[in-house]
């Protein structure tokens, strides 16, 4: 037993039975006062104080219990009551051991006691020692409110946001956040409550403590070893602090423990293999902290495993067979660590898994076609690794999955018709791989689907018409592949479309009128094709777009007025093809227009004046057109914009207004000041 312990039971037990000299002794802070008891003074003297009622009822209580002891009586009461906190703070910091041996009271302070005071006080202490099962009791109740001061005066309870009732009264059961069972302390949850500070080691002696949870605060330093002396704990979260150092192997010893959340901290070195021994547990979590190492093979005992979050960490090597062995497991994530090596085939025993998030790794090899069987798989997540070889058609066979993403790999062949038969999927992204062939026209059966990512591939062949049934699609994006073919007037039928994106391909022909009936969509890019004809002035409905690119293609004709009633459109590129005629006044009307680019085309006549308007752009280019006349003087009023070029057949006006304009514009052409008589 510590020796402050023993000191304070003693001080306590011979000031209970011991008279008072009147005024001898300092007043005993009263807890109902309605305030905390500061901890003694750092030199450790010991002062005596009155005892509160409460301590003459714990003594009574315990001399009671003891003398029902020795008559053979139960003890019909239930727990001895906790001697109250401010009769034994120590500081902070001070560690405390463990109860002694149920049963064998410690020698010298039955000594001590038996000496203290008159005969009726020494038969009195005698009883209350007595009863072992009461005194044992008693011990451990003491070392609870021990523990629960210490962890006050490291963490910052003063500054908590709630602490009613703490380091107040004989019992803790009444403070916020602590529950209790026959007395004992069951739960701490002091979780979001702005503690700062370290975790003390003596909440190791909670003994009958189930459930701890200090998330979401500001503690620090290192999670104490003793917290593996918990042996009923069955939840242990620290989650959301800025707790570092190593994982404690002692917390393996917590055999009955369900939920380890030690997520979102600073945690460094390795997981401990130790933490394969909790058989019972359910939950890890030890996602975003600087964890490295290998992951154990031990992990893969844990049986009853249902999520293992070790997400954003620095873990390396290859993942475990081993934890194809977690039966249980629902939810599987390691993103965003340094993993590499294959993926193991094992895992397609997980019928259960219902996310499997392996994305932002080393991986390489082929994605094995076991995963085919994860029938419940809901998220497969295997983008931003080194992916390699075929997308297996089993994959097919996930009828429950939601999302797919197995981006940003080097993917290649065919996408397999079967992923058609998903037609649960809300997410598909196929993006920055070597994907080849054809856009299987099954994937028109995805009619939840909301993204369709293929872009930057090698997909061939046309845009299939079925994809105008994906009536759910938000995002069509084909950028960067060597599709061909005319544009299906099908997608104009996507009526909650909001991106259309297929730069970067080979498609001809016409842009059909029916994309002017896409009313939500907000990005039209069909930039780097070949396609020709005049601009539909349909697109003028599409008065939610904030940027139509179609530049870098073989279109013809004047640009239509419609476009002036974009009132949204922040980008217009229509440069690098052969429009011809005037531009149109109506652009002035473009007021959110920030970028206008009309450059390499077959332009005639003047700069509108109405482009003055368009106070917001930051860049114009008219260049490499048949434009004549003069800088109209209303683009004075363009405060933003730093780039203006334009051909050598337009002419700056003599006005100095202008000339001090052109001046703090970082990139412009030259220009020739117009001839006598020009305006």
């Amino acid at each position: 037993m510590h020796a402050g312990f023993v000191r304070r039971s003693i001080l306590l037990l011979v000031a209970a039975l011991l008279p008072v000299a009147g005024g001898a002794l300092a007043p005993y802070p009263s807890a109902a006062a309605g305030r905390p008891v500061p901890p003694p003074a750092a030199s450790g003297a010991l002062e005596l104080h009155p005892p509160t009622a409460a301590v003459r009822a714990a003594v009574s209580a315990a001399a009671g219990a003891g003398q029902a002891a020795r008559s053979a009586t139960p003890l019909s009461a239930g727990r001895a009551v906790p001697i109250p906190p401010a009769a034994h703070a120590d500081p902070p910091g001070l560690s405390r051991s463990r109860p002694p041996t149920p049963g064998r009271p410690t020698p010298g302070v039955v000594a001590v006691l038996l000496k203290a005071g008159s005969a009726a006080g020494q038969a009195s202490a005698a009883r209350a020692i007595a009863s072992s099962d009461s005194g044992q009791d008693a011990d451990s109740l003491a070392l609870e409110l021990q523990a629960l001061e210490a962890l006050f005066y490291s963490a910052n309870g003063a500054g908590w946001g709630q602490n009613g009732g703490w380091l107040q009264g004989s019992s803790a059961c009444t403070w916020y956040g602590v529950s209790c069972t026959d007395g004992h302390v069951v739960l701490l949850d002091l979780s979001f409550n702005n503690l700062s500070g370290t975790i003390p080691l003596q909440l190791g002696d909670l003994a009958d403590l189930q459930t701890l949870d200090l998330a979401g605060n500001q503690l620090r330093g290192t999670i104490p070893a003793e917290l593996g002396n918990l042996a009923a704990l069955q939840g242990l979260v620290l989650r959301g602090n800025q707790l570092s150092g190593a994982i404690p192997p002692e917390l393996g010893n917590l055999a009955r423990l369900q939920m380890l959340d030690l997520g979102a901290n600073q945690l460094s070195g390795a997981i401990p293999a130790q933490v394969g021994e909790l058989a019972d547990l359910q939950t890890l979590n030890l996602d975003a902290n600087h964890l490295s190492g290998t992951i154990p093979s031990q992990l893969g005992n844990l049986a009853d495993l249902q999520t293992l979050d070790l997400n954003t960490n620095q873990l390396s090597g290859a993942i475990p067979s081993q934890l194809g062995n977690l039966a249980n497991l629902q939810d599987f994530e390691m993103r965003g660590n340094q993993l590499s090596g294959a993926i193991p085939a094992q895992l397609g025993r997980l019928v259960h898994l219902q996310s499997l998030f392996l994305d932002t790794n080393q991986l390489s090899g082929a994605i094995p076609s076991q995963l085919g069987n994860l029938v419940n798989l809901q998220t497969l997540d295997l983008e931003g690794n080194q992916l390699s070889g075929a997308i297996p058609p089993q994959i097919g066979g996930m009828t429950n999955l939601q999302y797919l993403y197995l981006d940003t790999n080097q993917l290649s062949g065919a996408i397999p018709s079967q992923l058609g038969n998903l037609t649960g999927l809300d997410f598909v992204y196929l993006y920055g791989n070597r994907l080849s062939g054809a856009i299987p026209p099954q994937l028109g059966n995805l009619t939840g689907v909301e993204f369709l990512e293929l872009n930057g591939n090698c997909l061939s062949g046309a845009i299939p018409p079925q994809l105008g049934s994906l009536a759910s699609l938000l995002t069509l994006n084909l950028d960067g592949n060597q599709l061909s073919g005319t544009i299906p007037p099908q997608l104009g039928g996507l009526a909650i479309l909001q991106n259309l994106e297929a730069r970067g391909n080979q498609l001809s022909g016409a842009i059909p009128p029916e994309l002017g009936s896409l009313a939500k969509l907000q990005d039209l890019d069909l930039n780097g094709n070949r396609l020709s004809g005049a601009i539909p002035p349909q697109l003028g409905n599409l008065t939610n777009l904030g940027s139509l690119e179609l530049g870098a293609n073989q279109l013809s004709g004047a640009i239509p007025p419609q476009l002036g009633n974009l009132a949204n459109l922040q980008t217009l590129d229509l440069g690098g093809n052969q429009l011809s005629g005037a531009i149109p006044a109506e652009l002035g009307n473009l007021a959110g227009l920030q970028t206008l680019d009309l450059d390499a085309n077959q332009l005639s006549g003047a700069i509108p004046p109405q482009l003055g308007n368009l106070t917001g752009l930051a860049s114009l280019d008219v260049s490499g057109n048949q434009l004549l006349g003069p800088i109209p003087l209303s683009l004075e009023s363009l405060d933003d914009l730093t780039a203006f070029d334009f051909d050598s057949t337009v002419c700056e006006p003599a006005d100095a207004a202008l000339e001090s304009w052109f001046s703090k514009i970082a990139k412009h052409s030259p220009a020739a000041l117009c001839a006598a008589g020009g305006s």
